[in-house]
């Protein structure tokens, strides 16, 4: 059976599994759905990540967010994995465990 995720599970692992990564694309672990909540950056910067393109697809969509300088994220942007950044120099977020996992 595939985990059920109530808010109060989201509002928990927002601090439980936190993380800072000045690697952005180190974090690819199929188990593990991230939601970006800011990065840092000195200037310009691109952020290519993946994600699936509906509910119960197998394919993943590709998805390029770009700006400048340090952005939060009011509104987490949910990725399977980061696929190419140019001008990042820090993601932070917090993950879940990707119900495909079990």
């Amino acid at each position: 059976m595939k985990p059920f995720h109530l808010p109060g599970d989201f509002f928990r692992l927002s601090y439980q599994n936190q993380f800072s990564e000045s690697t952005p694309t180190d974090l690819n672990d199929p188990k593990r759905i991230y939601f970006l909540t800011g990065l840092e950056a000195s200037g310009s910067w691109t952020l290519t990540v993946h994600g699936f393109s509906s509910q119960g697809s197998k394919d993943y969509r590709e998805h390029i967010r770009s700006g400048s300088g340090n952005t939060q994220f009011f509104h987490p942007i949910a990725v399977d994995k980061i696929a190419g950044h140019t001008g990042v120099s820090r993601v932070y977020g917090f993950w879940v465990p990707s119900p495909s996992s079990n």
